[in-house]
């Protein structure tokens, strides 16, 4: 299966060598590329500027002939993923040479992000609603006049049973809401796939909200719905 088949949660950490054909002629600077070497070993993780990079463990003329370069100390390269969402990938579980060399790189690499935001990249529920390049980024959707209209949410934390994040534009059909602003969402399924619906808008909410919103936390947490930590948990 290519790469773009699978979801965040699949490939996000962990390791899997990809159908690179020419594009580990990049890697020529770096480490000597024959014509057969059409195999990269991969992780990938979130960089400081929140676009999914895989980073290039290794190389190789076969999926299962992939070590050159392994026991470098530094990365062979980077790839963005729109230049290996077509590629074909087979998941491997890592041994102790490749988790040695390629978990402290990423650990430093995404020390930019705190607990509270690596924690919603833990649940696959998000996945369908992630954009591909920026995962951290999801759509949530607006009730209007014309319907639910969706935008796009920097996500920040979980609190209680919503996922929190700030509007990443401005919206055009919203009156009253601006490019930053605070947005609390709740999950809800379409068919197979799970959508955001913002049911608290702005960081400035009226006492009545505020004490809505407080009761639903408190209710979230007790009964486990939406992204409450119960749920994740089970």
């Amino acid at each position: 299966m290519r790469l773009e088949e699978y979801g965040f949660r699949d490939y996000y950490h962990s390791y899997m060598i990809l159908e690179a054909d020419s594009l580990t002629e990049q890697l020529k600077d770096v480490l000597p590329i024959r014509d057969e070497d059409c195999f990269v070993l991969c992780s990938c993780y979130v960089a400081e500027n929140r676009r999914l990079t895989f980073n290039v463990l290794a190389v190789g003329d076969a999926a299962d002939h992939c070590r050159r370069g392994l026991r470098r100390k530094a990365m062979l390269g980077l790839y963005e993923y729109w230049q290996v969402q077509e590629c074909e990938v087979q998941f491997i579980e890592p041994d102790l040479t490749m988790a040695r060399k390629n978990a402290p790189w990423q650990k430093q690499q995404e020390a930019w992000a705190d607990a509270e935001l690596w924690f919603t990249r833990m649940d696959p529920r998000l996945d369908a609603v992630r954009d591909p390049v920026y995962p951290d980024t999801v759509m949530t959707g607006v009730l209007t006049t014309a319907g639910i209209q969706e935008y796009p949410m920097n996500l920040v934390s979980f609190n209680g049973p919503f996922a929190e994040g700030r509007l990443a534009e401005e919206p055009d059909a919203v009156q009253g809401l601006h490019k930053g602003e605070l947005f609390r969402a709740l999950p809800y399924h379409t068919g197979k796939e799970t959508r955001l619906l913002t049911v608290f808008a702005g960081s400035m909410l009226s006492q009545e909200d505020e004490e809505a919103l407080k009761e639903l936390i408190r209710t979230g947490d007790e009964a486990g719905f939406g992204f409450s930590i119960p749920t994740l948990k089970n």
